[in-house]
């Protein structure tokens, strides 16, 4: 990975960590940094070499709920579409999958709710949900919602 790739993802991670910290202990001492470049994302991942660039989307749940994913797999960071901003999380643990994306800043338009402190929100309560039930956690920001797999098409 080329040097000024690894500052953008240091950066990256330095606003996620900042900004959503009570993620941070889920982050493996394995994972590895990553850049997918513009309107695919950056963070760190476990298995950057599986990452499947549909997976970096709001009906990205779909894609990743079907993938054999290797025991221990995590990814963490953040995306920017352009006009917009995106926090995902993602891991496979015990037979489980998690999946989280949301949109955390408007740049263009006005009336969008997205916000660091909504997105927050929301994923404390996916944590929370993850915690709770032995199910895959899927989760989309567009629309706020959660998935369940037998939804899934």
């Amino acid at each position: 990975m080329k040097k000024s790739s690894l500052s953008s993802v240091e950066r990256t991670m330095n606003y996620v960590s900042g900004n959503w910290p009570y993620l941070m202990p889920f982050v493996p001492d394995n994972a590895l940094p990553f850049d997918k470049g513009f309107g695919i994302g950056e963070g760190v991942c476990t298995h950057p070499g599986i990452l499947d660039d549909s997976w970096f989307r709001s009906t990205g749940f779909h894609e990743f709920s079907r993938s054999e994913l290797p025991g221990g797999f995590f990814c963490v960071g953040c995306q920017n579409r352009g006009g917009s901003e995106y926090l995902f999380m993602m891991w496979y643990s015990d037979g489980r999958k998690f999946w989280f994306y949301d949109q955390y800043v408007v740049f263009m338009g006005s009336g969008f709710p997205a916000s660091v402190k909504r997105t927050g929100e929301r994923l404390a309560k996916a944590l929370k949900n993850w915690e709770g039930t032995s199910e895959d956690i899927l989760y989309s920001g567009i629309g706020d919602r959660f998935w369940k797999k037998d939804e899934l098409r």
